[in-house]
Order: C-alpha cells, then sequence, then structure tokens
C-alpha cells in the first residue's frame, strides 16, 4: 500500500541510463539491447508502417529505401530505438536516411503529419497510439519491424512490486497481439 510507482517518459538511452544508474528497477523498450550488464526478453514483435495526413495516397506497397528516401520523412531523433532500427535498415539496404524533420514526441509527429508536413515512419503500436480521423497508416510489405521487449540488470532480481509489474506488461502485451491479428 506504501509503493510508489514511477514512470519516466523517455527515449531508449535515457531509459538505459535510468537503469543502470538504478534509479528504476526495469525499461520497456523498443529495441533489444545488446549489453553485457543488461538481459533483455521481448514480449512481441510489430512492423514500421507510414502514417501520412488521410489524403495522401501511398504508391509504395514494397518496402524499398530508394522510395522511402524520396518521401517527406519525419522521424523520431537520434538516440530513440524507433531511430536506430530506421538506420541499420536503411545501411542494410546501402541507403542513407535523411528525414527531413526529426521530432521527439509523438503527438507533435501526429500534428506535423495531420498538417500534411511529411509523412511519418513509425513502429505500428506508436502510430495507432496518435491515429486520429485525419491519419492513415499504412502498411508496406517487407518492412523492417522492431522487438518490443522488458530490459533489467542481469545481476539483480526484480523487487516484488516490479516483477508484478513486467508480468502485467507481458500479460498485456500478448492480449494486444492476440486481438490484432483477429
Amino acid at each position: 500500500p506504501d509503493a510508489i510507482v514511477r514512470i519516466h517518459d523517455v527515449v531508449t538511452d535515457e531509459a538505459l541510463d535510468l537503469l543502470r544508474a538504478r534509479r528504476v528497477d526495469l525499461a520497456l523498450t523498443g529495441v533489444d539491447v545488446v549489453h553485457k550488464d543488461l538481459a533483455y526478453t521481448e514480449i512481441f514483435r510489430e512492423p514500421f508502417v507510414l502514417m501520412s495526413h488521410r489524403d495522401w495516397q501511398p504508391t509504395i506497397r514494397e518496402w524499398s529505401e530508394e522510395a522511402i528516401s524520396a518521401l517527406p520523412i519525419i522521424s523520431m531523433p537520434r538516440g530513440t530505438g524507433t531511430r536506430l532500427l530506421v538506420e541499420q535498415a536503411f545501411r542494410r539496404g546501402a541507403a542513407h536516411f535523411r528525414p527531413q524533420l526529426e521530432l521527439r514526441d509523438l503527438n507533435t509527429i501526429a500534428q506535423f503529419v495531420s498538417a500534411d508536413c511529411g509523412i511519418a515512419l513509425l513502429p505500428r503500436s506508436a502510430a495507432q497510439i496518435v491515429q486520429t480521423r485525419k491519419l492513415a497508416i499504412h502498411e508496406v510489405r517487407g518492412a523492417p519491424d522492431r522487438s518490443v521487449g522488458i530490459v533489467t540488470r542481469r545481476e539483480v532480481e526484480l523487487p516484488l512490486l516490479a516483477g508484478w509489474m513486467a508480468r502485467a506488461i507481458r500479460e498485456k502485451a500478448a492480449d494486444s497481439v492476440k486481438a490484432a491479428r483477429r
């Protein structure tokens, strides 16, 4: 009853810093971290999608770095798991990722896309969080995907409350994945 739960709404790099500084017990991230001191447990995978103003008619049906590069892309900034994964996908395709705008907040991205200032390249769940009647989400075959998971310190067992939280997150994620498949 006296527990205090703090949620830090930060990007991946900051979340890992908080975990290492022992200011948090776990981090929920959209990138599979590979660090000797941290453990990662995947809870689901999801593809990247294009989010546009509802009036935009996409011509891109298959993932192509060249075709995506020609769009006025709005992206998350460096230091985020989303940006890291997109840059890795472009490097695999021997292309450079050069977004028109870099914005950190999903709601800000949605506002710029709603104003028809560009097309956002986001993980599906991020696009769904901010989707409005003015926005459309477009699946792209062959798009890269990301792993979403829970990160903990390897040498430390989770405190009881944090363990319950991790289980609840895994269960909710499993329910969401099942619902999305229907």
